[in-house]
């Protein structure tokens, strides 16, 4: 951290992992089943409580039946639902927070992609991989932008303790200007940016795409121009007529990518592993439909499945752990029915962009990381994952709000009611959790340790 790239010119680079994402799902799965609601009706928890406990009797059900499926991968597959639901359904924090940690992240990892490209390594950023780091570097650049005018023209309405959702219209102020939407040149087309802030805002989207250039991540500039389509040019049309002619062009352009080779060859290229890695999962899918390969066992299984022209491939022979694409990962290890409510839970990415700053900064970090996902590891990897996931939450939220306020009739479950019972449940859970995450973590720790011990003798030819 404090040496980004190493010592000196080191060709040796190491990457210390940590089980961030196992650590987040399991939290967020204890919180939203032991807390009460904050952000929505009681009902809406409910049906929020029992979708994550279906899918913990699913997968417990699975690693039951199925040898060699892992518990720790079942967690990481939960964590795809649990910490949006939790976002969305009991998380209190404030708009501010949430801007200021992910501006945050944005400024640490493009600082170490900066570091990178003097460097003249290849560019990896925080995530270790050019792909992972363009795409954390775009999706989380309105954050930057929202930072900058927080901190220039200070943070208008963001009361101490005020929940986002219980004001949607939580702005920076600046002399009145409206906060920015996440593509810049539409934005300036309808609010106004004062003199002295159009600089640093113009700074930082320059150096963004400068990095996410050097990455060379074709998908992330595809997912940018979806974003840009759907909700910028077609931002008047409705939901359902944008979903529909999404489904329609993804279905048609797979098909043709599938089927013909001398299209995939002039689309995607003559080297993209992709398309040999979704028909081979595809056929993996129809063979376990139902509850699918088991957690973790996707890279045991695969290889079984790897076509003719997969194995001739220099790139794509030796990919097994995961297919590139989310929703068919979640389809081969848990089954297609995991898989449809995934697609379920990206719903509000086809809906129009909130009202607020960080609405619509929450809005296109889903869309751009949760895009990304369908093309590449970004849901399964950091920063990436757990922006994604939270912004996903987030977008949840802002909608569950305005269901709220459209029927009032529902109680509101309170947090001050809630019994010494579910309090003393929730400490020893917490207990629990923090319990797992040390055992895991020393464990994730133990073995980075020993592969950089391992590197170093082969670079020193022991």
């Amino acid at each position: 951290l404090v040496t980004p790239g190493g010592l000196g010119g080191a060709s040796l680079r190491f990457i210390i992992t940590l089980p961030t994402l196992f650590a987040a799902s399991l939290a967020a799965l204890a919180c939203t089943l032991l807390s009460p609601c904050a952000n929505c009706e009681v009902r809406t928890l409910r049906i929020g409580q029992g979708l994550l406990i279906g899918l913990l009797v699913w997968t417990v059900l699975a690693i039951a039946l199925i040898p060699g499926s892992s518990s720790g991968s079942m967690f990481l597959r939960i964590g795809l639902f649990s910490i949006p639901v939790f976002v969305a359904l009991t998380d209190r924090p404030g708009p501010k927070t949430l801007a200021t940690a992910l501006a945050i992240v944005w400024g640490v990892n493009t600082l170490y992609a900066v570091f990178d490209i003097a460097s003249g390594r290849q560019v990896v950023g925080l995530a270790g991989n050019r792909n992972w780091m363009a795409s954390a570097t775009i999706a989380l650049l309105p954050w930057a932008w929202i930072g900058i005018r927080c901190l220039l023209g200070g943070w208008k309405n963001g009361r101490k303790g005020e929940r986002m959702g219980e004001n949607e219209n939580v702005e920076c102020s600046s002399h009145g200007a409206t906060a920015p939407h996440p593509i810049l040149s539409h934005t300036l087309s309808f609010f106004p940016i004062s003199r002295w802030m159009s600089a640093p805002i113009l700074l930082t989207t320059v150096l963004a795409f400068v990095v996410a250039w050097f990455g060379h991540s074709r998908a992330v500039w595809v997912v940018l121009v979806a974003y840009l389509v759907f909700h910028v040019l077609l931002r008047r049309l409705g939901t359902i007529a944008r979903l529909l002619l999404a489904t329609t062009l993804i279905a048609a352009a797979l098909t043709a990518i599938l089927r013909s080779s001398q299209i995939r060859e002039s689309v995607v290229g003559e080297n993209d592993i992709r398309p040999q890695l979704w028909e081979s999962t595809l056929a993996l899918i129809v063979d376990h439909p139902v509850a699918g390969v088991g957690p973790g066992r996707f890279r045991a299984v695969f290889p079984d499945y790897r076509s003719d022209e997969q194995m001739r491939s220099n790139k794509a022979g030796s990919v097994n752990d995961h297919p590139h694409n989310e929703i068919l990962n979640i389809a081969a290890e848990l089954g297609i029915l995991p898989a449809l409510l995934l697609c379920a839970l990206f719903l509000p990415l086809a809906a129009r962009a909130p009202a607020s700053a960080t609405g619509r900064a929450a809005h296109f970090t889903a869309f751009m990381v949760v895009g990304h996902a369908m093309l590449d590891k970004t849901l399964v990897q950091q920063p990436t994952a757990l922006a994604g996931l939270v912004c996903l939450g987030v977008c949840w939220r802002l909608i569950l709000t305005r269901w709220n306020r459209a029927g009032e009739d529902d109680a509101v479950l309170d947090s001050q009611g809630e019994s010494l019972r579910i309090q003393r449940t929730r400490t020893i859970a917490f207990c629990a959790v923090l319990l797992a995450v040390v055992l895991i973590g020393a464990r994730e720790f133990r073995g980075t340790l020993q592969l950089r011990k391992g590197l170093f003798a082969e670079h020193n030819g022991n």
